[in-house]
């Protein structure tokens, strides 16, 4: 069509006839170029796409195409103004604005559209032939990979700029996904058992190795001897030159398949305290990787971090440590961690901190105490951890009947006392007082019990704010076996009764993502001006969402991500539609680490708000897509729970 629709004031014109910006072809081309996957496409090659292609004009209120015209003859950029996705309930499920493309996902698999395009206000857009499209598929990955992944590719076009501001100060050339294999420089220095220490060292020191690896005749790792464990050595044993290396050695140490990340490796040492991990494949030695070949910045040191934290015996001690944290995220950002990773270490090492000033508070306490467990909620529980985080935690314990309050009335000045030491170390107090020196959180095993039963008998408002928070418990020190005993009950009783998971899933439903009707941001007006919550606003409505579909189908993992993939694993969801859920969920964690890193930088304290029209518009697209993927996830959990 190339004259104007005169019942609805649309019309197409050819590009190559088009007035203004867009008057030629190579027009066309340089405003597609500016934008995510056109910008790393050749433009010979996309010119020949543009062949045939057509300026459409929308006037607001005008559908473009609906489910009800079969599949499109075309795919489409928009070119100014704004077009709307509506649902089935006329309820907007996406809004696309300038440079971004529809139809794809329609014409890539050959079927109709599954929302009506309407344009929301006046609006341009480039209608570009299948024949078009049909070309780019076949000849340019970076479209045929956008195509599959659309959010995927937003986001990782926005991570690698964040990777590049950092990377550009911190010179980091080193991605923590490379495959160890990737890592291993010189072959390792082995040993027999029986060899003496004495020349093994020699070996290592001809070598210049901090390790040697203990082998037997099929070359099957058995031990390993380091640095570390000689200074152990000469201190310890007037003798211990001429011993054999099977009398000194680390017996079955720690390995991972060559094919494992640089990632795999680093949580292992951390969480092991290690700084040597040997590398297998087939089973056989292939390599030692050190920590210095993980992190070749002399700033990144996580296991001498991790290690640190062991050895603090002052809570000023910890507070430092866990200040050095602010060097580790930045590195991680130059490195290519994703949220996943970057929020997994910290957990880890703020589960380390924690432990430490348990322990610490424990041994200065003036008299014995019973045993209990200490229990994490929330994010920490889920592994989510950022640096902006206060305390979630209450306290488990054994109890004889009729001796309950005689052991809580001694265990809760100790738990006051280590929820101010956390507070002392960087764990702001909660201000709900969801603290294991609350009375109502310092519980027997048979009273967390029944208070996770009476939350799940009961759907008031009250039980459901405790489920968001309680239902993510795990135990951070103690005995671990018995909270996961406590929580394969809970997981039960809660698939088990429909009422409740429907009373969940309309209190998950109630936190709508913050997009506007006309594609804005939705904000909230505070003391620093109009903000977005990140945490509140755009990360609960997946973690709220997710968390139902895991009870729904017996999913025991605590972690958002975790729990997306196992909901696919078992087919529950599409798998594409939990990878999608699980790079939206990360870029807003990312956002907020950042966040937290520019807060850092000025001194400023740390906060999840965000004044959203301050991110690049390459970001503010992403986050824009990535609530879009909240609400789809929302209205996922909605056929469920309707």
């Amino acid at each position: 069509m190339t004259a104007t629709d005169s019942s609805t004031g649309s019309g197409q014109t050819p590009i190559d006839d088009a007035p203004g910006a867009l008057a030629t072809r190579r027009a066309a081309r340089e405003f597609l170029a500016a934008f995510e996957p056109y910008n790393r496409i050749e433009p010979a090659l996309l010119d020949r796409a543009l062949a045939g292609a057509h300026l459409a004009y929308h006037p607001a209120g005008h559908t473009l195409i609906s489910p009800d015209d079969g599949p499109p003859a075309h795919f489409s950029v928009v070119q100014q103004g704004l077009i709307g996705g509506h649902g089935a309930d006329d309820e907007i499920v996406f809004e696309s604005g300038p440079g971004e493309t529809l139809l794809s996902a329609a014409l890539r698999e050959n079927r109709a559209t599954r929302t009506r395009h309407v344009a929301e206000r006046d609006s341009f857009v480039i209608d570009i032939p299948a024949a078009g499209f049909r070309l780019l598929h076949e000849q340019a990955e970076p479209f045929r990979e956008f195509c599959r992944r659309r959010a995927g590719a937003l986001l990782h076009q926005s991570h690698e700029c964040w990777r590049g501001e950092a990377a550009a100060d911190l010179q980091a050339d080193v991605s923590l996904d490379t495959p160890l294999q990737q890592l291993i420089g010189r072959p390792p220095v082995t040993g027999e058992p029986d060899l003496s220490v004495r020349e093994a060292v020699r070996r290592m020191h001809a070598d210049e190795v901090g390790s040697i690896v203990v082998v037997d005749g099929n070359r099957q790792p058995t031990g390993i001897f380091t640095l570390r464990d000689l200074r152990r050595l000469v201190a310890t044993r007037a003798d211990g030159l001429e011993a054999p290396l099977s009398a000194v050695m680390t017996p079955n140490p720690l390995q991972l398949d060559a094919g494992e990340s640089a990632f795999e490796a680093t949580l292992l040492m951390v969480e092991h305290r290690i700084g040597h991990l040997v590398v297998t494949r087939g089973g056989a030695l292939a390599g030692v990787i050190s920590e210095r070949d993980l992190f070749a910045l002399r700033r990144v040191n996580l296991v001498h971090l991790s290690r640190g934290i062991d050895r603090c015996r002052t809570l000023d001690g910890l507070r430092a440590r866990r200040r050095e944290m602010r060097e580790l995220i930045r590195a991680m950002l130059a490195f290519g961690a994703s949220a996943t990773q970057l929020t997994g270490l910290i957990t880890r090492l703020n589960d380390a901190a924690v432990e430490r000033a348990i322990t610490i508070c424990r041994e200065a306490w003036p008299e014995p105490v019973p045993d209990f467990t200490w229990l994490s909620f929330g994010s920490e529980a889920r592994g989510e951890q950022t640096l902006a985080t206060d305390q979630d935690n209450g306290l488990l314990f054994e109890a004889a009947p009729g001796d309950t309050e005689a052991v809580r009335t001694r265990l809760l000045p100790l738990a006051q006392q280590i929820n101010q030491a956390l507070d002392q170390i960087g764990f702001d107090l909660c201000r709900g007082n969801i603290m294991a020196g609350n009375p109502a959180l310092c519980l027997s095993r048979a009273e967390w019990q029944a208070r996770f039963e009476g939350i799940i008998r009961s759907t008031t408002p009250a039980h459901l704010l405790d489920a968001t928070i309680y239902l993510d418990c795990r135990a951070l020190a103690g005995d671990v076996d018995a909270v996961e005993r406590l929580r394969a009950m809970v997981l039960d009783r809660a698939a088990g009764n429909s009422i409740f998971r429907h009373a969940l899933a309309h209190h998950a439903l109630g936190n709508r993502p913050p997009l506007g009707l006309v594609r804005d941001f939705v904000t909230e007006r505070g003391e620093e001006g109009r903000r977005l919550d990140l945490k509140k606003s755009a990360l609960q409505p997946f973690i709220g969402a997710t968390r139902v579909l895991a009870l729904t189908h017996r999913v025991a993992a605590n972690n958002t991500q975790e729990r997306l993939a196992a909901l696919a694993a078992t087919k529950a969801i599409r798998r594409r539609d939990a990878q999608a859920w699980q790079e939206a969920f990360s870029f807003v964690q990312l956002l907020r680490l950042r966040h937290n890193q520019a807060q850092l930088a000025a001194d400023e304290p740390l906060s999840n708000r965000i004044d959203p029209y301050r991110l690049s518009l390459l970001d503010q697209r992403v986050l824009k897509e990535s609530l879009r993927q909240a609400r789809r996830l929302q209205t996922r959990l909605k056929l469920d729970y309707p």
